[in-house]
Order: structure tokens, then sequence, then C-alpha cells
């Protein structure tokens, strides 16, 4: 499957739609935690959301993203690593099942 292609797809449709009905979500085209002057957003779905940040993980493998769709899911992970690539652990408490992952 093209992540790339369907992610950019999904953005496209966001800049082009003039509203959203119900709860929307303002989210920067290139994430905050990978650029911190990213300025360009556009407003999502929850699950347009959702799904935007899994795939940017299974793009360039970026676990910032990857607590975005967690925490975006409403679910309580643990991330921890063997590796190093994370300092120590980190806990996200939400509503819902609890996932733990080992980096």
């Amino acid at each position: 499957m093209n992540y790339q292609k369907l992610h950019d797809s999904i953005i496209e449709s966001a800049k082009n739609r003039v509203h959203i009905k119900g709860v929307h979500h303002k989210h920067h085209i290139i994430p905050l935690h990978e650029d911190p002057n990213s300025t360009e957003t556009v407003s999502l779905t929850t699950k347009e959301h959702k799904i935007v940040h899994l795939l940017r993980y299974k793009i360039n493998g970026s676990v910032g993203n990857l607590c975005a769709y967690y925490l975006l899911s409403g679910t309580c992970f643990n991330i921890s690593s063997a590796a190093g690539k994370i300092e120590g652990k980190l806990t996200f408490r939400r509503l819902g099942s609890c996932v733990n992952l080992n980096i």
C-alpha cells in the first residue's frame, strides 16, 4: 500500500474542503514534533486526524506520530526503549485499553 499517496490524498481533500460538520481538529501538515516552526494547518475530522498520524508513522517511523495516533484514539499506552531511542519510559493514561510499545 502506498501510505504517502493516501496521506497526501487526505491532506489535499482537507485543503479543498469548505466546511466540516461537527468536531474537527487543527492539524499541522508537518507535525510540530518534526518541525517546531510548522505553521501550515488543515482541519481534519477526528478519524482523519488519527489516520494521518498512523500513516506518517508508517511512512517515516516517527514515534511522535505513533504517540499522536494512540492519544487521539483515547488509548493508554507505555513506551519503552531497549535501544535507548527514548530516555526512560513514557506513560500516557487515557480512557480505553493499554498498549505497551517497545522500540
